[in-house]
């Protein structure tokens, strides 16, 4: 059933609670977990509520700390199983280059997993360099819908993508004249947060942080959509002995709050081959 209302003109369908039934039952097996993406670490995925991510459904995860402090490390342990496994990644990469993030993968899952992955082309990258090279330049409306493209795309499409880091993203996109930078930002998010529902996918963010903030979410940098939008953020901290690395779920829409940060050992993000040489 469809109308066009007087005052708007607005074609839409008319729907009610019962239109939503199916998917409803087909979302309550995995209701309150995300379990799609895991670390080697059961209790840090317990932690986050199974780990990240929900299975035919979406999830916006971000992760913010300071720079160098191990966000991306972290990051690229979440998608470790997924990569080792042949799942289907894709990896933005808006700072570092595509070899160093190639070798601190393979010292992660191993490298009889690393090989695997790289016979069977299931881990796709967009480095800043092939962005760049539009004389033109592009827009965070043109980043949208190159996200868009690679979870349509039926042929070498991806189900999961890391965005690393964002605030690169922002700094190098055209910004419209007239048009405020972090309206553009919050623009984006919106619409990243609409293609995630389309499709049902996964988005991992890396965020840099405000200096001289004290710990929560303000200190994410840039616009505010980014926490709106986001349906777990992860605040990354060293502990004072530099060994460990305090994770703290500072927001989760699907899964149980978290009062208190989750301590792991640095080195336990650097040493999976006993993990993934099993698969």
């Amino acid at each position: 059933m469809s109308r066009v209302t007087e005052k708007t003109g607005i074609g839409r369908e008319v729907r009610f609670a019962r239109h939503y039934r199916k998917s409803a039952e087909e979302n309550k097996k995995n209701f309150g977990t995300t379990k799609l993406y895991q670390t080697p670490l059961p209790a840090l995925n317990e932690y986050l509520g199974g780990g990240i991510g929900r299975q035919d459904n979406y999830e916006i995860c971000l992760l913010y700390g300071e720079t160098g402090i191990g966000k991306s490390t972290f990051a690229l342990n979440l998608l470790a199983n997924a990569i080792a496994e042949g799942k289907r990644v894709g990896l933005f990469l808006m700072e570092d280059a595509p070899d160093d993030e190639m070798n601190r993968l393979e010292h992660i899952i191993g490298t009889r997993a690393y090989n695997r992955m790289m016979n069977s082309d299931n881990l796709r990258i967009l480095c800043d360099e092939q962005l760049s090279a539009n004389e033109q330049g592009w827009t965070l409306s043109n980043l949208a819908a190159e996200i868009e493209d690679w979870f349509s795309d039926p042929q070498f499409g991806v189900d999961v993508i890391l965005l690393d880091p964002i605030q690169m993203a922002f700094d190098g996109a055209i910004t419209d004249s007239g048009q405020n930078e972090y309206n553009t930002q919050r623009i984006f998010m919106r619409t990243l947060n609409r293609i995630v529902k389309q499709y049902r996918k996964t988005v991992f963010i890396t965020s840099h942080v405000n200096k001289g903030k004290d710990p929560g979410m303000n200190r994410i940098l840039g616009s505010g959509a980014l926490a709106q939008v986001a349906s777990k953020i992860i605040e990354v901290n060293e502990t004072e002995d530099h060994r460990n690395l305090s994770l703290f779920l500072r927001k989760t829409r699907f899964t149980k709050k978290r009062y208190e940060p989750y301590i792991v050992n640095i080195s336990r993000l650097f040493k999976m081959e006993d993990v993934t040489s099993k698969l």
